[in-house]
């Protein structure tokens, strides 16, 4: 996403359009910080241990493949996007 806003000018988040202080503004930013929270928290816990002893998922092999999976999205994901550059997706919103 930094890249991205550095050659576009746009992160390419798009909140719904609301006036600021509204309930829905709030919801928008509610949400979006909910889910940085948990994105954050759920790692953490794993690797303090505070994940729930589930024996089939904490299998050293099973937690091995979903990182490689994970690791792979995540090229997957990030090399077509720079390979796009400034004219891919993300562009700056108009200006009315």
């Amino acid at each position: 996403m930094a890249v991205q806003r550095r050659r576009t000018g746009d992160s390419g988040f798009r909140f719904a359009a609301s006036a600021r202080g509204t309930r829905q503004w709030w919801a928008n930013r509610i949400s979006g910080a909910g889910s940085v929270a948990v994105g954050l928290a759920a790692p953490m816990a794993d690797l303090l241990g505070l994940d729930p002893a589930v024996s089939r998922l904490t299998l050293p092999t099973l937690r091995t493949a979903a990182a490689v999976v994970a690791a792979a999205g995540l090229v997957a994901t990030h090399a077509p996007q720079m390979a796009m550059g400034t004219i891919g997706r993300l562009r700056p919103p108009r200006r009315r």
